[in-house]
């Protein structure tokens, strides 16, 4: 979708909120292959990609904007290593398809926005405790 649609929904809906317990039960899984399993690939065409995608595409929108200050709420400190652990099985897997690019690029994109975050500003999005580990190495010379 277009920038100014994202943008649109990010910002303007409450589409975000919406599309979080959808996430939260997601994240839940107790490997990221669990995970990843529940979102049928290799087409990737359940309600749950979708979702899945839609929330990582808004969710960078919004990162790119939000002050450090109005982050908390946005997701758990337990989502943020789901996602990156989700993004390591992604690149793991060969993957095939419009669907399936689509959402490991929003997947991508919202890992490399809550790195960029950590960075510039540690434990505002990841516990502490993670320090700069919480990326996994596999995934530090793709962002």
């Amino acid at each position: 979708p277009a920038d100014a649609v994202l943008e649109e929904l990010a910002f303007s809906t409450n589409l975000l909120a919406l599309l979080s317990p959808s996430i939260s039960t997601l994240s839940r899984y107790s490997t990221a292959s669990a995970a990843f399993n529940s979102l049928d690939p290799p087409e990737f065409n359940s309600a749950n990609s979708m979702r899945l995608r839609a929330f990582c595409l808004l969710l960078h929108m919004k990162l790119r904007a939000t002050f450090d200050e109005d982050l908390p709420g946005l997701l758990s400190q337990e989502e943020v290593p789901f996602f990156n652990r989700l993004a390591c099985k992604f690149l793991e897997e060969e993957m095939k398809g419009v669907q399936a690019n689509a959402l490991q690029t929003a997947l991508l994109l919202l890992v490399q926005s809550l790195y960029d975050r950590h960075r510039r500003r540690p434990g505002c999005l990841v516990p502490e405790r993670l320090g700069a580990w919480w990326l996994v190495p596999e995934l530090r010379p793709v962002l």
